[in-house]
């Protein structure tokens, strides 16, 4: 009896544990299926930026991947908030993307849109920069900051004749037109005392109703160099984003060779300021910049012993020797007035078939001569020399100046 009654206890047991799998397995579809948070959308949104701002990813995306489950379609808010949080992550890709999704559904975000061309243009790619500059314009057309800033872009773009159009417009204010040389006297006597602040604040205001005024962006530069070397750089100089004064010296710098870009001197300039840094990759393609500024404006090779020294400098600082001599037979027979024929642009060729400027200059010479055929031997030769280089000169092909063109 007693062994019967533990038997009917043990199966009873094995029902009870049996059932109650069953109730488990049965009740895991419904907690599948009920809601995942109990706040709502909006609230999702505040909590994923408090977690954002507090440096706590991960949750900021877990609470909009929950306010993304409460509604059918999230809107531009919560696209912006996720571009956000993967920005701060640096997940720019990602991060781009999302901001592109926002501005899809509330185009005038203006502050969205200034914040993406600024990481476009610090990614050297002017040409995307551009196309957000020109969407805020569309809101904001008077702001004269911006419509320099596009101006330079769209040269750098090669969009020549919109960045003219936008300069011109910036021209047509007179409000300081009669007192142009007075304020020019000014910056200069600013200058002169080395009130390096004052010159700044000067330039950069008068540059944006004089931006094609070549004197303006000279002291502009001369200023922030003495702000520099003074060792007093303070606050003022530092924009709001923590750009340092250096890093504003350069784009003032490329600025110029921008707005100025039929002028070698502004490309040398630029060149300099990067071999000073030893950042010589980059300072030999300023210089090559400067070389193909002189070719295409048909400038006398002969004034330009300056650019060919810099070059053939930035070869030996690289231990390129073979190409530092091609520069200095170049310039040999520039100077001698030998380049001018067929014969020795030939010869040159052949005896350094690698060297850029050499090949840039054989293309050059047989355009004007109007041998078209020569021409385009050589323009295949260039390109064929750029490709074989394009790993160890990188730097060549994603400048701020890799996709202007010079005529």
């Amino acid at each position: 009896m007693g062994r019967a009654h533990s038997t009917i206890k043990r199966h009873l047991k094995k029902l009870s544990s049996i059932f109650s799998l069953f109730l488990l397995i049965y009740s895991i579809p419904v907690y599948l299926s009920a809601s995942p948070s109990p706040y709502s959308y909006d609230i999702l949104l505040d909590q994923a930026v408090t977690k954002m701002k507090a440096f706590d990813y991960g949750r900021a995306l877990d609470r909009l991947a929950l306010a993304k489950e409460k509604v059918k379609s999230p809107d531009y808010r919560y696209h912006y908030i996720l571009g956000e949080t993967y920005f701060r992550m640096g997940k720019h890709t990602e991060s781009m993307k999302a901001f592109d999704n926002s501005l899809q559904l509330e185009p005038g975000q203006t502050d969205l849109l200034l914040k993406v061309a600024e990481f476009h243009e610090s990614d050297r790619r002017p040409h995307l920069a551009l196309g957000y500059l020109q969407k805020y314009l569309r809101f904001i057309p008077d702001d004269k900051t911006i419509t320099y800033r596009a101006g330079i872009l769209a040269r750098q773009s090669g969009k020549n004749e919109l960045a003219n159009t936008l300069f011109q417009n910036l021209e047509s204010d007179p409000t300081y037109r009669m007192e142009k040389d007075a304020i020019i006297e000014l910056i200069r006597k600013d200058i002169q005392s080395k009130k390096w602040k004052e010159a700044i604040e000067k330039s950069q205001k008068f540059i944006l109703y004089f931006p094609r005024e070549e004197i303006i962006h000279e002291y502009l530069i001369l200023a922030m160099r003495g702000n520099l070397s003074s060792g007093q750089a303070t606050q003022f100089a530092i924009d709001k984003a923590g750009t340092s004064t250096e890093k504003e010296l350069e784009k003032a710098i490329i600025d110029s060779a921008s707005v100025f870009f039929e002028s070698a001197n502004f490309a040398v300039r630029y060149g300099i300021f990067l071999q000073e840094k030893e950042r010589m990759l980059e300072a030999l393609a300023a210089f090559r910049r400067a070389f193909s500024i002189a070719l295409v404006q048909n400038q006398d090779l002969k004034n330009q012993a300056e650019i060919f020294f810099l070059i053939r400098q930035t070869y030996s600082f690289l231990d390129r020797e073979h190409d530092a001599r091609a520069l200095s037979q170049l310039d040999t027979l520039i100077q001698n007035n030998q380049a001018d024929n067929e014969e020795n642009v030939n010869q040159a060729s052949t005896t350094y078939p690698k060297n850029r400027e050499i090949l840039e200059y054989a293309v050059n010479y047989f355009r004007r001569n109007g041998n078209l055929t020569k021409q385009k031997e050589f323009e295949t030769k260039l390109r064929n020399r750029d490709r074989e280089f394009e790993e160890k000169e990188l730097i060549y092909v994603i400048g701020p100046f890799s996709r202007e063109k010079l005529d």
